[in-house]
């Protein structure tokens, strides 16, 4: 014949099983947190040494002459039917 004591230590089973795998998945996603962490600060030590490899090369290497843009000479002005501005005909 079951007693209440019975039913209370089921519930309290339960409620310690339940606790256990509270805890074993807390664990779990703790690692998998401090695991993409530790990723994120790898990938940008990475990042920056690429980075400051790239500006170390760029600062050896002399920059290449920028062509000079020609001056360019004023055209005559032509206003509808073809005819040129007053200022040219002189």
């Amino acid at each position: 014949m079951p007693t209440d004591t019975d039913g209370a230590r089921s519930r309290a089973e339960a409620k310690f099983k339940k606790q256990q795998e509270q805890a074993r998945e807390g664990a779990k996603a703790r690692n998998e947190y401090e695991q993409k962490a530790q990723s994120v600060v790898e990938r940008t030590a990475r990042l920056r040494a690429e980075r400051l490899a790239r500006e170390a090369v760029a600062a050896n290497v002399p920059a290449e002459p920028v062509a000079k843009k020609s001056a360019r000479t004023k055209k005559a002005k032509t206003i509808p039917g073809g005819k040129l501005n007053a200022a040219n005909d002189v």
